[in-house]
């Protein structure tokens, strides 16, 4: 099981009020469940179509989960109330809906779950007991989050498939390479389980692998998909050794993707690593249907952060994971865009990762970033020298097109004479014809009069450019004739810790970032601003340090309803409402109890935009429309040590001290009811 009860209290301080457990209620199926999903109930419950804020809401937890006794589980909700979430996160209740029975959660907690690794965790949420009925089967579970506001509408989400049952997995599977096969008991490979299994219509098997060492995964490895339905249980593997899980090269010696051709998997605890260094990403053949659990796992790239793949960024082929996954308590480890587009990412660590982080994804919680930083990959390297030494009085050179499709042309005496196309697909990477440095020089050097000389050829040549300017973009024409001209490689690598753009695919509503701490970061640390806009959006109790080099600032574009920045502290970077771009906000929009660096507006301003109780660093102004703001310290002088991940305030920050506007802070302390602006007091 994924959530087990625990008993205690949270780790972090408590002050005004006591920041206890509380056993979470309980509910069961009711009589008229028949075991079959949805059939207890009459009318199942449905989320109404949006026609103003409603509350954010989010699943903590993997569903498709079996249960023998009781299993917790629970949700994050709040909404705004008055320009406040500190009663009741501004929720009445969340209503839990199990299978024609009803039960009313009245108040969040502070639970505490053992993970997959055997450590407590402490999470804020809407908790749960699920219990049996005396019947077992698929149940499916819903969850309502009722607004203090009656002017919002309710929100409904799932169904979530729960699996009351008499035992935890209908069949267990050892996996030891240097043991004899038993069938339906044990077998050397990974190959060799998943052909039994399929063939038993398996539902919840648990795999465990009892030897040290690598298990090779890769395309079409164990052939057709095997995809058990939306609502299956768990194919769960787990190791009691330290395993590694990795992709062989392909037939051209290059990187493919993890493809187990299994779905739903639930990979299972710190003895097993998934290795990225020989792989393009860990694929899912329905992405946006089906999911994956990766449950306090480790991933990582051997390779090491400034791994090229192609002579190029891996990022700009792919994330590391495809699909919504559910990824819990997992580390992640020198692997690019590792976060991105998930269902869940909750409790994870991120050190020396780069590209964006956890853009799209819906409920981002309790999660660290360490050193995010891509800039080893925009930095220009020196990689050809060209000049012009003939007749022609003058000679240009230029190039045109995007940075993965760009066209060189060398003119003389102001007369085109001679082109090449370069590209970034693996057909010309492997034709190596129009793809390296080396083939850019190749062609010049085949004009009379001219000549290149490659100073660098490890990446691919359509980074090559200009110094300066967006990396690998073209170029007007400049002399090639007076003096000899440098071109560098460059890629396009800028980061966003939690972005939302114009990608249909991600979720523009109901998003939720609680408790995300980061430091040593080169990225934009949020940026909202979703095609068609972004609606009901919680960011609370994060806190940001950039690199000084960095320069970025959060932003938020496009129509904006009940999008809510509470409670968050941007350590070295400033938060800009970008009226240029778009940006109007609703009644129901907040950015309450936060210190940035600055706080403003680009463009024009919207009044509807409650902006409240915020400390800003000196030199900064008051935004317009502003109310409490106050002013005063750096990014050094405001917490203990920003720089190095400790946000706790200091200075101005508890000179300053505001009207709580939520009241747990990012360490689960119960907050005062004055205190400092920011995550954590």
């Amino acid at each position: 099981m994924m959530a087990r009860l625990g008993t205690g209290f949270p780790a972090g301080r408590k002050r005004g009020g006591s920041g206890g457990t509380q056993i979470p209620p309980s509910i069961s199926p009711s009589l008229a469940w028949t075991g079959t999903a949805g059939s207890g109930f009459t009318v199942a419950p449905a989320d109404p179509s949006r026609t103003t804020a409603k509350p954010v809401m989010r699943a903590l937890f993997a569903p498709r989960q079996r249960y023998t006794d009781t299993l917790m589980v629970g949700v994050i909700a709040a909404a705004n109330d008055g320009g406040s979430l500190l009663d009741n996160l501004g929720l009445e209740k969340v209503i839990a809906h199990y299978e024609g029975n009803t039960l009313d959660i009245l108040a969040p907690s502070v639970q505490l779950i053992t993970d997959a690794n055997g450590a407590l965790r402490s999470y804020v949420g809407w908790w749960v007991n699920l219990q049996h009925s005396g019947t077992y089967g698929k149940a499916n579970l819903y969850f309502e989050a009722v607004p203090k506001d009656p002017a919002m509408q309710h929100r409904v989400i799932g169904p979530f498939a729960m699996h009351p049952a008499a035992q935890l997995y209908d069949y267990q599977i050892e996996i030891a390479p240097s043991q004899p096969v038993i069938v339906g008991q044990r077998y050397t490979s990974l190959e060799g389980m998943r052909s039994y299994l399929s063939g038993q219509a398996a539902d919840t098997a648990l795999v465990t692998i009892t030897e040290p060492g690598d298990h090779n995964i890769h395309a079409g490895a164990f052939g057709n998909t095997w995809n058990r339905g939306a609502g299956a249980g768990w194919l769960t593997i787990t190791a009691t050794a330290p395993v590694r899980i990795l992709t062989p090269l392909n037939a051209n010696g290059l990187p493919q993707p993890m493809r187990p051709r299994i779905e739903p998997i639930c990979w299972r605890g710190q003895n097993i690593t998934i290795d990225m260094f020989q792989s393009s990403e860990y694929f899912m053949e329905t992405t946006w249907l089906y999911t994956n659990w990766f449950d306090g796992v480790r991933f990582t790239n051997s390779n090491g952060r400034n791994d090229l793949f192609r002579k190029r960024p891996r990022n700009e082929l792919s994330a590391v994971l495809r699909g919504q996954n559910y990824v819990t308590e997992c580390s992640f480890d020198k692997v690019w865009e590792p976060g991105n587009a998930q269902a869940l990412v909750r409790g994870c660590s991120f050190t020396e990762c780069w590209g964006d982080a956890l853009t799209g994804s819906q409920a981002v919680i309790d999660c660290t970033l360490t050193d995010h930083d891509g800039t080893w990959f925009r930095d220009p390297v020196a990689a050809l020298t060209v000049q012009y030494t003939g007749p022609a009085a003058t000679a240009t050179i230029r190039a045109t097109g995007s940075s993965t499709s760009k066209t060189w042309t060398l003119a003389e005496d102001g007369v085109d004479v001679s082109s090449l196309a370069t590209l970034s697909t693996e057909a010309a990477f492997l034709a190596n014809t129009v793809y390296t440095v080396e083939n850019v020089a190749a062609w010049i050097n085949a004009r009379a009069g001219w000549s290149a000389t490659v100073l660098d050829s490890t990446r691919a040549a359509y980074g090559l450019g200009l110094a300066t300017g967006t990396p690998g973009a073209g170029f007007a024409a400049i002399d090639a004739k007076t003096a000899p001209l440098t071109f560098h490689t460059r890629f396009d690598i800028h980061a966003d810790i939690y972005q939302h753009v114009d990608n249909s695919l991600l979720s523009k509503e109901n998003v939720i970032l609680w408790g995300v701490r980061g430091w040593e970061l080169v990225a934009q640390d949020i940026f909202l601003a979703g095609l068609g806009g972004m609606s009901d959006v919680l960011v609370a109790n994060c806190a940001f340090h950039n690199k000084a080099s960095d320069g970025q600032f959060s932003q938020m574009q496009r129509a904006h309803s009940h999008v809510m920045l509470v409670h968050n502290s941007w350590a070295s970077q400033g938060v800009w409402f970008r009226g240029d771009l778009g940006y109007t906000a609703d009644v129901y929009c907040l950015a309450a109890n936060n210190t940035a660096a600055v706080m403003g507006w680009v463009g024009a301003t919207d009044a509807d935009l409650t902006i409240a109780a915020n400390h800003l660093q000196d030199g900064a102004t008051v935004p317009a429309g502003a109310t409490g703001t106050t002013i005063g310290g750096t990014g050094a002088s405001l917490f203990a040590d920003a720089a190095a991940g400790a946000f706790t305030p200091a200075g101005e920050l508890l000179a300053n001290l505001k009207a709580s506007a939520l009241k747990w802070d990012r360490n689960k302390a119960i907050r005062s009811p004055s205190t400092p602006a920011g995550s954590e007091f």
